[in-house]
């Protein structure tokens, strides 16, 4: 007699086993040999769902169907060609790109991604205009503050274009190209 899943099988009955999802050590209650496959369980697979905001893709390293319990996945945010990539939510916080996340259970990750915008500053007479954050690209939102500086001898006048007035220094909130 052999005990496997703590059910009786007969001896005579070879194919059993193939039939069960979740295989176990077979144990001989007699101690005498058994012709049958000494299976170990199958690991757990579990889920990396990725959901997409904006336009841009996630590499994954490894990229597998399912993953194994503590297995480590290198997940990197692409952006398309005028977005970037901007943060991660759900399972994962933060923009640190590329990033890792652990595998202990089924996961939800979300790569959000940011149209971006341009900032296209002119200048008429001498003297330079010094951008805060001083970047070449933009997101949607996000608040530049504008100092205007004359070179000796010219006077700041005022600003034209999407700003008005003559306060300097100025903020601009980016809402589309400027």
């Amino acid at each position: 007699m052999v005990i496997a899943d703590d059910k009786e099988a007969p001896m005579d009955n070879t194919n059993w086993w193939k039939t069960s999802w979740l295989y176990r050590k077979l144990v001989a209650i007699d101690h005498t040999k058994v012709d049958a496959p000494l299976v170990s369980s199958p690991l757990r697979g579990y889920n990396l769902n990725i959901v997409i905001e904006g336009q841009g893709n996630i590499t994954k390293n490894p990229d597998q169907l399912s993953y194994n319990e503590s297995q480590v996945v290198t997940l990197t945010a692409i952006p398309s060609t005028g977005w970037i990539f901007n943060h991660w939510e759900g399972d994962l916080n933060g923009s640190q790109n590329p990033i890792n996340i652990t595998i202990n259970g089924n996961r939800t990750v979300t790569a959000n991604f940011t149209i971006t915008y341009t900032l296209t500053i002119t200048i008429e007479g001498q003297g330079t205009v010094i951008k805060d954050p001083d970047q070449t690209n933009y997101t949607y939102g996000q608040v530049v503050n504008l100092t205007a500086n004359p070179t000796t001898g010219w006077i700041f006048n005022h600003w034209g274009g999407d700003l008005n007035g003559s306060q300097n220094p100025i903020n601009i909130t980016i809402n589309g190209n400027r």
